[in-house]
């Protein structure tokens, strides 16, 4: 057996809860907005082994929010190439009914290097084809007025912290579907 996710790493160890407190809350707050709130955190690795390949899908069908303003930022902890099943992202799906799969890009780059997807942003990844893990550190934030729907599907003792600004007083509706 292989580890393939650490859930909730936030709470696992302090450097994680810093790492995501800090710079990432920095990237977050430029994208949400003054006011943010942190939804989870997970550690995701890729192996070599055909079973580890991740189909498209959105990931905000698994926690619903009142606005899309809500978004994953993956740091990969390994240099990352097409070889190590990288995350792969449609740009633009996030805002249209239409999906073109042949507009595929795949986001590659060395240890350190940062992914942002929409939560409506349709995603995947291929099957690692290295012998080296790829690992990758995935927070996810939202806007502070951007209010779950149901309850938190996994939830840290960090979940739903204010990391930038103040708690919203009232939930912002986006009208799309």
């Amino acid at each position: 057996p292989v580890v393939r996710r650490i859930k909730r790493p936030d709470e696992q160890h302090k450097t994680y809860w810093d790492f995501t407190c800090g710079l990432m809350a920095d990237l977050a707050q430029d994208l949400a907005g003054p006011d943010v709130t942190f939804h989870h955190s997970k550690l995701n690795f890729k192996w070599f082994d055909e079973s580890d390949k991740v189909q498209w899908h959105q990931d905000i069908p698994f926690f619903p929010h009142t606005n899309y303003n809500v978004f994953t930022i993956g740091c990969y902890l390994e240099d990352t190439d097409m070889t190590s099943g990288p995350v792969a992202v449609l740009p633009g799906s996030h805002n249209t009914k239409e999906i073109d799969t042949s507009k595929v890009k795949y986001l590659t780059g060395r240890a350190g290097s940062i992914t942002i997807h929409n939560s409506r942003t349709i995603h995947s990844s291929p099957a690692s084809k290295s012998r080296r893990p790829r690992p990758v550190l995935l927070n996810c934030y939202s806007s502070a007025d951007a209010k779950p729907y149901t309850p938190h599907p996994d939830p840290s003792i960090n979940a739903d912290t204010i990391v930038r600004g103040e708690r919203a007083l009232w939930a912002h509706h986006d009208p799309r579907p």
